[in-house]
């Protein structure tokens, strides 16, 4: 069994880059799972169609950059983010989506993945970086923790209704 990804050794284990249309495949299929994990099933049916153009389309046009981590060139997380420049002088970046495979989670590729998106957004001279965490996720938790210790503070609440 491999040792776990750690800040140690997370250099030589894990290669990030920003995706490019040719990872798109790929990518789509690590949405499927989450889609597969996320609560938004129980109100909303996956488009497979249409989250393959949502996610073409803002790789494509850089609307919607994917911060994507590879081992051994199989890709295994990726943070999707967007920035919204609607009311304020400086934008705000968005968290979209973030979602590492299971056996990778709670190793250090999550904590890179933020920290690579954080960074994009104090280039993009962002005022706030805002990660919406549903809390019906199973891991919810962890992703409270991970964005705690990167100096998050929560604010307000998600709310849903279904129909």
């Amino acid at each position: 069994m491999n040792k776990p990804i750690t800040l140690d050794n997370l250099d030589e284990r894990v290669t990030f880059r920003f995706a490019d249309v040719n990872d798109v495949p790929d990518v789509m299929f690590l949405y499927e799972r989450f889609y597969g994990e996320a609560v938004y099933k129980d109100f909303l049916e996956w488009d497979a169609a249409k989250a393959r153009q949502t996610v073409l389309d803002g790789v494509a046009f850089d609307q919607r950059p994917h911060i994507i981590a590879l081992i051994d060139q199989e890709i295994v997380g990726f943070l999707a983010y967007i920035f919204d420049d609607s009311f304020a002088t400086k934008p705000c970046q968005v968290l979209m989506e973030f979602y590492v495979v299971p056996e990778h989670r709670r190793s250090a590729i999550g904590r890179a993945l933020l920290a690579m998106a954080v960074q994009e957004g104090k280039i993009a001279g962002a005022g706030a970086f805002h990660a919406p965490v549903a809390s019906g996720m199973r891991a919810a938790r962890s992703l409270f923790n991970l964005f705690d210790k990167a100096g998050f503070t929560q604010f307000g609440y998600m709310m849903r209704r279904g129909f």
